[in-house]
């Protein structure tokens, strides 16, 4: 529906883990293939989860596993982050904006589980000429409501967040 590449991932030892990925035909190819990891702080799947949980369990994932600079774009201030993280707790979707990969920006929301917990996360990622900033809010809700839908179909429920 995006006519972009999809990711399904989960938190797994301080990163992202991706476990599978639906490429689009016409999309930018993607980095990040399935069983690749990436850094909990700079992609849009662990942005999605760490901002299901408290600032408090966040602080201690980064303290951790650090917040290497990946590209100029990576947050690597815990406090800027944890800012971040409560945009995405309001918007419903978390963005990457090349903070990963260089010219290429990802949207991403969390599936929960049955007690509220975050499960996984779908992410939706394009290069930044398929993702300008109208986009990104139109993919933005479109990951967002495919989430809820996944959350709902599994059993799940989207708990109301306190950060």
């Amino acid at each position: 529906e995006a006519g972009q590449t999809v990711n399904f991932g989960v938190v797994d030892d301080g990163s992202v883990v991706f476990v599978t990925q639906v490429e689009h035909a016409l999309s930018q190819r993607a980095t990040a293939r399935p069983g690749g990891r990436s850094p909990l702080h700079c992609s849009g799947i662990g942005k999605s989860l760490l901002a299901a949980m408290p600032d408090g369990r966040v602080r201690q994932l980064l303290a951790r596993h650090g917040m290497a600079k990946i590209t100029a774009n990576s947050i690597t201030d815990s406090d800027a982050f944890c800012e971040a993280l409560r945009a995405v707790r309001s918007l419903g979707y978390a963005l990457d904006d090349q903070e990963h990969t260089p010219g290429l920006r990802c949207v991403a929301s969390t599936i929960f589980g049955e007690y509220g917990q975050p499960l996984a996360a779908i992410s939706i990622a394009a290069g930044t000429a398929q993702m300008g900033n109208q986009r990104i809010v139109e993919l933005g809700r479109l990951v967002s409501q495919a989430a809820v839908a996944i959350t709902a179909a599994t059993g799940g429920h989207r708990p109301a967040f306190g950060g």
